[in-house]
């Protein structure tokens, strides 16, 4: 998971230029989640397959068990929302 936020905030950094970024961390139930916002450039999410990182977070998610989520539009910044069993974290 915190491979995930890492590679989230630095794809902020050096492909954005946001202003602000805002990271949450929570649980619901037998859930935790992620979420990284970003006021940057944003991307077309929608037909950009992304970069390796993108394809790292990807994969990374789903040796977890969990799935992510990016939303993002040109000039809209950007969302990236990771979520997983909370026990599939705990045996990592």
């Amino acid at each position: 998971m915190i491979r995930i936020l890492q590679e989230a905030l630095n794809n902020a950094r050096r492909h954005s230029s946001p202003r602000n970024v805002s990271v949450r961390l929570w649980r619901e139930g037998d859930t935790a989640l992620v979420e990284i916002d970003d006021d940057g450039r944003g991307f077309d999410a929608g037909s950009s397959g992304g970069g390796v990182g993108l394809s790292a977070m990807r994969q990374r998610a789903s040796s977890l068990g969990g799935a992510l989520r990016i939303d993002s539009e040109p000039g809209s910044g950007t969302r990236v929302r990771f979520e997983a069993p909370v026990a599939g974290l705990l045996d990592q």
